[in-house]
């Protein structure tokens, strides 16, 4: 929320028409300030904003990247992105790129659980390979237990079959998705 309203308040800053915004500021010239005031995010003090006739004014570099939003300077124009880099040189993502981030994310805990399970099916597996293998070894094998386990080797197998196809095709669709996302980076 802090985010969305510091982005309106950079952009109302930024896309004031210029005549407009010339008669603010002549009009500032010799006006008193009413207060200066710290501009924090997340407890880390940014810089100071001044109070002149009601409105507030800060630093539009200051506020932009407290947004996350690019700022760069090319001639008279001011212009905003939303890919930026942060100050310890960490990419940060965009609104489109986060998206699929989160998406990624969500198929790397789904591929997480479907991996936990994949190693359980194999333990279950390995636990019917050996059940039937003792049940062989008996003088007198139990009766009907040696399809059972056979029916269930099957069911685990197929199981196996299944998640290792899941698993490889969500491997897939997350490196796909990060190519989107680098293709998103500035």
């Amino acid at each position: 929320m802090k985010k969305f309203v510091s982005g309106i308040l950079v952009g109302l800053m930024l896309f004031v028409g210029t005549s407009v915004f010339a008669e603010s500021i002549s009009k500032l010239i010799g006006a008193k300030v009413q207060g200066i005031y710290e501009l924090e995010k997340n407890g880390k003090a940014l810089g100071e904003a001044v109070i002149i006739n009601g409105k507030a004014y800060a630093p539009v570099r200051t506020v932009s990247e407290a947004a996350g939003v690019g700022l760069t300077i090319e001639g008279k124009k001011i212009k905003m992105t939303d890919i930026t880099v942060n100050e310890t040189g960490d990419y940060v993502l965009g609104p489109d790129a986060l998206k699929l981030a989160n998406e990624k994310s969500k198929l790397s805990a789904s591929t997480g659980n479907k991996k936990s399970l994949l190693t359980a099916a194999f333990s279950t597996l390995k636990m019917y390979e050996d059940s039937l293998a003792a049940d062989a070894a008996r003088e007198t094998p139990i009766p009907g237990y040696a399809d059972g386990l056979n029916a269930n080797i099957i069911k685990t197998q197929a199981e196996i079959t299944k998640l290792q196809q899941e698993i490889a095709t969500a491997e897939t669709d997350m490196a796909n998705l990060q190519t989107q996302i680098d293709a998103m980076k500035p």
